[in-house]
């Protein structure tokens, strides 16, 4: 559910990009939460925080 409020909030175009790079740069290790915001930051141009919710709240977050 993260991924697809990530893909909401920034696009197709952008969330394909990072799905895209991520695979390619992290093929075979290992890679933590920091390294996919920093990815989703250059990329998009921002984390939105619906996305760092999913990430870093504890349960299922509220609807806005």
């Amino acid at each position: 559910m993260a991924l697809e409020v990530l893909r909401q909030a920034i696009g197709d175009s952008d969330f394909f990009e990072v799905l895209r790079r991520w695979a390619t740069e992290n093929p075979y290790g290992s890679a933590e939460t920091d390294d996919l915001l920093a990815l989703v930051l250059e990329v998009a141009g921002s984390v939105p925080p619906e996305f760092q919710d999913w990430l870093f709240d504890q349960g299922r977050p509220a609807k806005p």
